[in-house]
């Protein structure tokens, strides 16, 4: 009996131990499952770390290889300064600007791959090169102001300032400290503020020659007999200018001058003065005749002559043309007819050569003859004139203005005194036969007729 327990005894702790080591080598192979596993994904990131043609080696040499690796590439560092360092920094005149030391721009345990930009930047800005007070602009390249002396314009080449650009100059600055330079030259580092337009710039020597097209425009009036010379010296003031050089004329400062020259030099703006056989000087302020510029028609001509450069002499537009240019717009010929004295004077190239009682425009009734300066505008013999309630032929018909004129009246046995206060006519000039006849043989069209009492 204890023969047979003992040997069951034996036997159930072999089993134990057969199940025991069965165990522990399952245990081990799962063990090496999983670092094979986590292996695997790690070494491809590190495959074939050797050059193409060389034998992998064993898993032992890749690790190390891969252990290297990685050392060399977390173990960089960042160059420190040389104590003894500097940069000297130039302005484009090769002046010294001012000179940079590690210790002016780094704080403890900086290096210069660090700097540090505030420091940097407070020290580049206390140097002179970014005092206001030394400060100038650069200028575009442009015209000059009109010079009266030449009479146009010159080209003024830019100028290029000492303005620096802060941010460019750091940037500059930074770069030549990390490549251990030991001067840098703002100019050639592109670091100023230069002028947009430049003498060789397309455009701005065409604007300057525009401008002098322009100015060189000459145009010489005989206004109503009187000399107007239009020039540079009052066309500049007219010019708009353009950045395109696409320069234009002010209209309306156009339109003030030929008005203003209209005001000045037509015969109806001057009320020029007559004088009378009498030798009374009168005001010739109204009637149909006299010099009146087309100030719409000539101001667009003359926009047209300055823009293309135009020298030339010229006439004005005139609606209206007298019969003589001049503040005597009658001239030395013409018709002189005195309503308060009823008597006609004819002049012929300044001579008298006919004078002649009259009878005028019945006052009583008022019909008055019209006063004024006139001018024939035709003339015709052997006619009627026809009116409400009258027809009247005459021989000798010269109206100059309007139904109003000159003519023979063989039904007046009378001229001159007072008769046309009460026994007038409708308004036109009733002269004796001869007369007539004497008149017409001297008058033309536009011959000038002088009217007043």
């Amino acid at each position: 009996m204890d023969n047979d327990a003992s040997q069951n005894s034996k036997q159930s702790a072999t089993k134990k131990a057969k199940a025991s080591l069965i165990i522990t080598r399952v245990l081990l192979c799962l063990a090496a499952s999983c670092l094979l596993l986590a292996y695997l994904p790690a070494s491809s990131k590190y495959e074939n770390p050797f050059s193409p043609g060389s034998a992998a080696g064993s898993a032992a040499g890749s690790a190390d290889t891969v252990h290297m690796t990685e050392l060399s590439q977390s173990t960089k560092e960042a160059a420190p300064f040389d104590a003894d360092y500097r940069l000297e920094v130039y302005d484009q005149d090769g002046t010294l600007a001012g000179i940079i030391r590690p210790a002016d721009i780094i704080r403890d345990g900086d290096v210069k791959d660090h700097i540090d930009q505030a420091l940097l930047r407070s020290l580049v800005r206390s140097w002179d090169l970014f005092n206001p007070a030394y400060m100038e602009l650069p200028m575009d390249a442009q015209a000059s102001d009109y010079l009266p002396a030449i009479q146009g314009y010159e080209l003024v080449p830019e100028t290029r300032g000492n303005i620096v650009n802060m941010d460019k100059a750091l940037a500059a600055i930074t770069a030549a400290i990390q490549a251990d330079e030991s001067s840098l030259f703002l100019d050639a580092a592109d670091c100023y503020v230069r002028a947009a337009k430049k003498a060789d710039t397309y455009g701005v020597a065409l604007g300057v020659a525009m401008l002098n097209h322009l100015v060189s425009s000459r145009i010489t009036y005989d206004w109503n007999g009187n000399e107007v010379i239009l020039d540079g010296d009052t066309i500049h003031q007219w010019i708009i200018p353009d950045k395109r050089a696409n320069h234009t004329l002010d209209r309306a400062a156009i339109d003030s001058f030929v008005a203003y020259q209209a005001a000045e030099n037509d015969s109806p703006g001057q009320s020029p003065y007559f004088l009378t056989t009498a030798g009374t000087e009168i005001p010739l302020v109204s009637g149909g005749k006299g010099f009146r510029t087309d100030q719409a028609a000539e101001a667009e001509a003359l926009y047209g002559l300055i823009m293309t450069g135009a020298q030339t002499e010229r006439l004005p537009i005139y609606r209206n043309l007298g019969w003589h240019s001049g503040q005597n717009d009658a001239g030395a010929s013409y018709v002189e007819i005195d309503l308060g004295s009823q008597h006609l004077y004819l002049y012929v190239d300044g001579e008298l050569i006919l004078d002649s009682v009259i009878v005028s425009g019945n006052m009583g009734r008022g019909w008055r003859s019209p006063v004024g300066l006139f001018a024939v505008y035709y003339k015709t013999k052997n006619t009627v004139l026809r009116g409400p309630g009258y027809a009247r032929p005459v021989s000798y018909w010269m109206p100059y203005h309007g139904n109003y004129g000159m003519h023979d009246a063989n039904w007046r046995s009378e001229f001159g005194s007072d008769i046309y206060l009460r026994n007038g006519s409708r308004g036109c000039i009733n002269l004796p036969y001869e007369k007539a006849q004497e008149i017409y043989a001297h008058v033309s069209v536009g011959f000038p007729v002088v009217c007043y009492y």
